[in-house]
């Protein structure tokens, strides 16, 4: 199997037989995953080439000021792994010598994120073209969440909860360390709900959001959370047979079955942590975090794995 298609997800899915040693699907499922994205025609939103043939060419087509050049496979490959919504994140927000948008305001990021795919697949690769901003996900910042969510109590701080920039308040509440905080935030405590009610935010979204109300000022914007180093996450197992199975037991509503890889391969196309942020924002009829919003992002990243390849997933928790 050629190594770059496993290190990143530039290359085709490799067909031949291959043993399905626990390492071997693992590898697998980490390339080829994701959920389709159907059409890709939105009203008002251009093409992929349409975005390069006017913008992104300039740049790209040449590697000026080190952008990545259009089939590079080298260049393209680290910047791959980041995922059609960290590669996104970056161009909307400008990167090393790249402007914001690249310099072209009018883009809006679902036309941003269907140029990468564009760039991605004439380097190689074969990315889905995103049909609608969702299947974006771009990481909100912790403004954004506070602003949209936490402020209905934590503005005035209705129930007890600390205030927007209390550090007082906060300080007692980290004494035992951000990730205790943010378990706490994703489990509900005392009279906060399970993710304060917003079971699509992510586990780096709900840090992000703590940060910036300890200090709106200066959140810190540290290295994001990976969902694969969270002590104390639940196995794929254990999480299919709590929630999962209800709906992928018999494939209920179109989901793919509990081990069938033939109804996940073609799901399986941009790598593990896209299919996660699927299932954590909801995807087709799947509401986000199959109603579970208490379930962490490494949590159900394992049920995936599991869902994937049982057998090799069973006593392993899906990593």
């Amino acid at each position: 199997m050629d190594k770059n298609y496993l290190r990143g997800q530039l290359m085709t899915y490799n067909r031949r037989p291959t043993p399905w040693t626990a390492t071997t699907a693992m590898l697998i499922v980490a390339v080829v995953l994701s959920l389709p994205s159907g059409s890709s025609a939105q009203t008002g939103a251009r093409s992929g080439k349409e975005v390069v043939d006017t913008v992104c060419a300039k740049c790209h087509t040449k590697g000026e000021g080190g952008a990545p050049k259009i089939g590079d496979k080298q260049a393209w490959l680290t910047r791959a792994e980041l995922g059609l919504g960290g590669l996104t994140q970056h161009a909307v927000s400008g990167v090393r010598k790249m402007p914001a948008h690249g310099s072209s305001q009018n883009l809006n990021d679902l036309e941003i994120g269907r140029a990468i795919t564009y760039m991605v697949n004439q380097t190689g690769g074969r990315w889905t073209e995103p049909a609608s901003a969702k299947e974006l996900a771009i990481v909100r910042t912790g403004q954004q969440v506070v602003q949209a969510q936490c402020v209905k109590c934590h503005q005035e701080g209705v129930a007890g909860a600390p205030r927007i920039g209390d550090r007082d308040a906060w300080l007692p509440r980290l004494k035992q360390g951000l990730e205790k905080l943010v378990r706490l935030a994703i489990a509900g405590h005392n009279g906060m709900p399970p993710r304060g009610e917003k079971a699509d935010l992510t586990d780096e979204e709900v840090r992000n959001a703590i940060l910036y109300m300890y200090n709106p000022k200066a959140a810190a914007r540290l290295e994001p959370w990976s969902a694969r180093e969270v002590p104390g996450a639940l196995t794929g197992q254990q999480v299919v047979q709590a929630q999962c199975y209800k709906c992928h037991q018999d494939g209920l509503h179109g989901a793919p079955r509990i081990g069938d890889r033939e109804a996940w391969i073609p799901r399986l196309k941009q790598g593990v942590e896209h299919a996660v942020r699927n299932a954590i924002r909801g995807h087709g009829g799947m509401p986000p975090r199959g109603e579970r919003a208490d379930l962490t992002d490494a949590e159900i990243r394992n049920a995936i794995l599991y869902m994937y390849n049982p057998p090799a997933n069973a006593t392993k928790g899906g990593k």
